[in-house]
């Protein structure tokens, strides 16, 4: 079963398209044209009303050709706002288009009320009926446009003090110059005109709160997003973790990873050094080499390491190799319950997050599954390697078993052939090893072995391959060499062997020594079975001459 499975969940059409909050802000202003636009079907017939009426009295004034102006600006401004209406139905979430639709909304609005206001002031009849409708119509207008774009209250504002303000001048003017017929519009106007201005500002808290409502969702679902995003990228690391071979495998896989899971930070995993009291960055990521990071510090120096848990490390409150105490640092150890295996190691990058305490600790869940993911598969690698030095080193002298010696000889003794290079091997076996086992115990004996293991890990060469071939003897095998070099590090190591030296409840037991033989590949030999065997035949021959001595086999 793919163990994706369970992290790969449908993301909403909402969290594909929102992706920031320029998107939002789109969002929120299509929501107050759309409020607007659902009105103005009403507005424009309400304009339709007014204009047949104001048509049926200015004709009674101005001749045609004035008439003609008068009813084609009507005409025109009736056609922008059926025009704006069409538009906005086609371009929809428009970015670009939901700016201009605002725009040319609020014009067209101001040109229609200043139109009317003026013709009705101009024109206004002695008819208490005509008065009335032109009242009502007039008002309805200012009501409509105030209360749309309460939306925007500061547009509403500038709408109604660039289209009522002059009106309701100029009838003072009139009421001034004593010109009563207007006192009444002009009350009715002024009472209309705070009516308006208060649902405005209503229409504006229940718009705003909306939006700000909306957003908040939306910045709720980009964070989800970003949760979602996470727990993907966490699951492939798991996967990739899974693979992994090596420490310094694990450490380019964190570095792929964790660079995208944690984009505000960079770091770096630091893993136990091999005398166990430093740990060493494995690897960084981020701008942490361009810092003032520290790449190498002590156990005791980590907060996270003494706690065993989690730590921010800032101002005065931080771990010593954090250097920068104007920064936030985050440790995070790597361990199970039976071992230890270093710390995973980051800094937030200044000035990205504003909270930055707050920040860190809502990451904090998934900093320590990151961190337990980690551990296992390091915990994973160390026992793989612990269980292939099981099968190919020897447990008592740490030299490689019988076990590799066969691998190694099948795959070696094949090049050795094709590239004519000359092997020197030597077989060594301790002097009298089962009576001393009888005399001393059998844990002596074993640090015989041990000593011996110790001295032909110090004799060899790099190329050299040294294994404990069974009991007491001992293998070498010395790729390149010649007769003469093979004869003389046989002799090294059967004089040192006698500087070993072995405490017995204190006191010290006579040294120890060995025999060796020595056969050459391929003047003794032309497989490694036949150069073994020449081997243990001139180890043979040295047990049979006085022991503590070194062999060559017979040619």
């Amino acid at each position: 079963m793919n163990k994706k499975s369970f992290f790969n969940r449908q993301k909403t059409s909402e969290i594909d398209k929102l992706k920031t909050l320029d998107e939002a802000e789109t969002v929120s202003r299509a929501e107050v044209n759309r409020y607007l636009y659902n009105n103005l079907p009403l507005s424009i017939s309400s304009a339709g009303i007014l204009a047949l009426i104001l048509y049926h009295e200015l004709k009674k004034y101005v001749d045609n050709f004035e008439l003609a102006i008068w009813l084609g600006a009507l005409l025109t401004i009736l056609a922008t706002r059926a025009g704006l209406l069409i538009w906005f139905r086609k371009t929809k979430l428009n970015p670009t288009a939901q700016k201009y639709h605002f725009f040319l909304f609020t014009l067209t609005s101001s040109m229609t009320a200043i139109m009317w206001g003026i013709l009705s002031s101009l024109l206004m009849p002695d008819n208490i009926f005509y008065q009335s409708l032109i009242i009502i119509f007039v008002t309805g207008i200012l009501a409509g446009g105030s209360i749309g774009l309460g939306a925007k209250y500061l547009t509403s504002f500038l709408y109604i003090f660039l289209t009522v303000i002059p009106m309701l001048t100029w009838m003072s003017l009139q009421v001034y110059n004593g010109n009563l017929r207007y006192f009444s519009l002009l009350m009715a106007m002024i009472l209309y005109l705070l009516y308006t201005a208060i649902m405005a500002r209503k229409s504006s808290n229940v718009i705003v709160s909306n939006i700000k409502l909306k957003n908040k969702n939306l910045d709720l679902l980009k964070k989800l997003s970003k949760n979602l995003n996470q727990i993907d990228l966490f699951s492939e690391m798991g996967e990739s973790l899974e693979q992994s071979h090596s420490e310094q495998e694990v450490g380019t896989i964190c570095k792929k990873y964790l660079i995208n899971i944690f984009p505000e930070f960079s770091g770096g995993m630091f893993l136990l050094s091999d005398v166990g009291t430093r740990l060493k960055a494995t690897e960084v990521w981020g701008d942490f080499y361009s810092k003032n990071s520290v790449l190498d510090f002590g156990i005791d120096e980590c907060l996270a390491i003494k706690t065993k848990n989690f730590c921010i490390s800032h101002n005065k409150e931080r771990c010593i190799h954090c250097p920068d105490e104007s920064v936030y640092y985050v440790c995070m150890p790597l361990q199970t319950p039976i071992e230890f295996y270093g710390i995973l190691h980051f800094r937030l990058r200044p000035g990205l997050i504003l909270q930055s305490e707050i920040f860190i600790s809502s990451q904090r869940a998934l900093f320590t599954r990151i961190a337990t993911t980690i551990s296992f598969a390091l915990s994973t690698i160390q026992y793989q390697n612990r269980l292939q030095l099981e099968a190919t080193q020897d447990a008592l002298t740490g030299l490689y078993n019988r076990r590799y010696l066969d691998n190694y000889c099948n795959m070696e003794f094949a090049r050795f052939k094709r590239t004519a290079t000359s092997v020197a091997i030597i077989m060594l076996d301790i002097d009298h090893f089962k009576t001393f086992n009888d005399e001393y115990g059998h844990e002596t004996g074993d640090m015989v072995l041990r000593e011996v293991g110790t001295l032909l890990k110090k004799s060899v060469r790099g190329s050299d391959f040294a294994c404990r071939f069974g009991g007491e003897e001992f293998m070498l095998i010395m790729p390149g060499s010649t007769q003469q070099v093979a004869c003389e590090r046989a002799e090294n190591i059967r004089e040192g062997v006698k500087t070993i030296v072995i405490l017995k409840d204190g006191k010290t037991i006579p040294s120890i020594t060995i025999s060796a033989g020595i056969a050459m590949f391929p003047a003794h030999g032309d497989s490694q079975a036949a150069v073994i065997k020449a081997a243990d035949e001139a180890l043979y021959k040295a047990k049979e001459t006085g022991r503590d001595r070194v062999c060559m086999a017979n040619t």
